[in-house]
């Protein structure tokens, strides 16, 4: 079990302590068997400037946190408006840089 919900709650706690964005705008979802986090951000009361500087701030402190797995991502973020994922950001595949909104970091 790469992902536990011990796991999500620290990431999703340091997120809200960590960016601009209150804690009750965070979802998360365990998915493909414990393989994948995947977060939803309610981004409705965001501007485009708030969310372009915390999608890089995000995806940094989930480079930071989460695990990483072999040809597959371990987590990513999509950033909701009414409901539609507007933005995201994406990482833990060691095969590939991880995206976090503006450009792939190794």
């Amino acid at each position: 079990m790469l992902i536990t919900d011990e796991l999500a709650d620290t990431a999703l706690k340091r997120l809200s302590n960590e960016t601009g964005i209150s804690s009750h705008l965070f979802r998360y979802e365990i998915q493909d068997d414990f393989q994948l986090l995947f977060i939803s951000v309610a981004a409705d009361n965001l501007t485009n400037a708030e969310l372009d500087a915390e999608m890089p701030r995000i995806a940094a402190i989930l480079k930071e946190l989460m695990p990483v797995r072999e040809n597959d991502y371990a987590w990513t973020v999509g950033f909701l408006r009414e409901s539609e994922v507007v933005e995201s950001c994406f990482g833990g595949n060691l095969a590939i840089p991880d995206w976090n909104g503006e450009q792939f970091v190794e």
